[in-house]
């Protein structure tokens, strides 16, 4: 039972080492996601992810259009501020796995209260969770515009437009990182979540195991008074002691 209990606890910190390193990466991907360019290179074209005012709405048959030059009205910008909100979740998360490792591993060692470290570990689990979402409405993001634009490429390429030379549509930066850290993410909130439930029905072992009550040679336990010398034992009289406290 105690190699199963060692042998998960090592696989869920070799996961929480991915997840850290999985994330560095997906960092410089985030970092060209920012970008609100299109730009070519051979037959492929990166596209930005953009948020862009609309210019009409539709309610029920009705559709109303907005006036020519009206101010705001198909104007887009960069959902930097979306990218960056899931640059900084995954650095909190990386300091908070780094953080709980380090208490996790005090805690075993006997160093402080495994409930400590439990309690650090069910943050941690909503931590992930959160880190593990944002990713992947990030991935999401790319996924659909990539197909937006690959639509419109298709369209163009299929009507006899020479003058065309892109193929294929991506985004700024590799999606697949930030997918991969999501999944991550989820798989390392399970496996912690079950590792401090293991942790703490184990907590109690090494308490018993150090418990060591001294018999004496007939089997029995042996009180000794405490005040009790030689002297008076030979004499076969004892001081009454005011406690028994000394198990030996």
């Amino acid at each position: 039972m105690g190699c199963c209990v060692l042998a998960f606890t090592c696989f869920t910190r070799l996961l929480s080492l991915s997840f850290i390193a999985v994330a560095l990466l997906c960092l410089p991907q985030y970092q060209k996601m920012i970008k609100a360019e299109f730009i070519s290179d051979g037959e492929m074209l990166y596209v930005p992810l953009l948020y862009c005012e609309p210019d009409s709405f539709t309610i029920g048959t009705n559709t109303w259009t907005a006036a020519e030059n009206t101010a705001g009205t198909g104007e887009c910008i960069s959902k930097d501020i979306l990218v960056l909100a899931t640059t900084g979740t995954l650095l909190i998360t990386i300091l908070a796995l780094v953080i709980f490792m380090i208490v996790d591993l005090a805690a075993r060692r006997n160093c402080c209260k495994r409930t400590l470290s439990a309690g650090m570990g069910l943050f941690l689990i909503f931590i992930l969770l959160q880190s593990g979402l944002e990713s992947l409405a990030v991935s999401r993001e790319c996924m659909f515009w990539e197909g937006v634009y690959q639509k419109i490429i298709d369209s163009v390429v299929n009507g006899g437009d020479e003058s065309m030379t892109v193929r294929t549509a991506k985004t700024h930066g590799d999606w697949r990182f930030s997918a991969a850290t999501s999944a991550i993410a989820f798989i390392l909130a399970i496996f912690v979540l079950i590792d401090q439930i293991v942790c703490l029905c184990t907590a109690n072992d090494g308490v018993e195991d150090n418990l060591n009550v001294t018999n004496d040679d007939d089997g029995d336990l042996a009180l000794t008074p405490i005040g009790s010398n030689s002297q008076d034992s030979a004499t076969g009289t004892y001081p009454k002691p005011k406690n028994w406290t000394d198990l030996t």
